[in-house]
């Protein structure tokens, strides 16, 4: 989990249990600036945040200890402003969603870029504003919540447009970069958190467009 209510911020891994959450360990990391988004690549247990006033991710082993970062501010390839979520799929690729460029982009493991797509707009492809982002297992297409555009929006993993969805009415059409997050289950239905609104929504798998 991700603390941002706090000055100093950290990365608490805990032991799951139904009846509570036992802390593992604690990383404290005085240099984090508002980390908002966080996913883990299981198999190399690698964890994940977007550290979003200092425009990079941050890379930790699954026991919360510090190993790498990249990222800077600007729109190049490869730098962020304010990157929002991430999520990592069965192969150990990083997605980020980078709000203020309005595009994403794919890392390796190691920070690596492979690929980004996206700019401002309204057609596929296009976004306005991407805050949530999900890569549901074992099917690895990219899923985007494009808040700006009222939309979720389905890619494959190297970016190609699938189809689309409308969000549901009330959700928040402008929203901050914490604002709505997204996940998938296997039988392909959406859920959203709005936490403007105070919703959580569930989505029928079948979209607006295929192709």
């Amino acid at each position: 989990m991700t603390d941002i209510g706090s000055a100093v911020y950290s990365i608490r891994v805990v032991k799951e249990n139904p009846m509570s959450a036992t802390v593992l360990s604690s990383e404290s990391h005085p240099t984090f600036n508002t980390p908002i988004g966080i996913d883990e690549d299981e198999a190399k247990q690698n964890v994940y945040v977007t550290d979003v006033g200092n425009n990079r991710v941050e890379r930790f082993t699954g026991n919360g200890l510090f190993v790498s970062q990249w990222g800077s501010i600007g729109s190049a390839p490869g730098q962020f402003n304010n990157p929002g979520r991430v999520a990592v799929d069965p192969s150990g690729n990083v997605f980020v969603a980078d709000f203020g460029n309005d595009h994403i982009e794919k890392f390796d493991g190691n920070g690596k870029l492979i690929t980004t797509w996206g700019s401002l707009g309204q057609n596929n492809g296009q976004f306005y504003n991407p805050t949530g982002l999900t890569v549901p297992f074992p099917q690895g297409n990219v899923y985007v919540v494009d808040t700006g555009n009222h939309r979720i929006q389905e890619f494959t993993n190297d970016g190609k447009f699938i189809n689309k969805w409308n969000l549901p009415a009330g959700t928040s059409v402008i929203s901050p970069i914490t604002g709505i997050d997204i996940d998938v289950n296997s039988a392909g239905t959406i859920f959203l958190t709005d936490s403007n609104a105070g919703t959580i929504s569930v989505i029928s798998a079948t979209p607006l467009t295929q192709k």
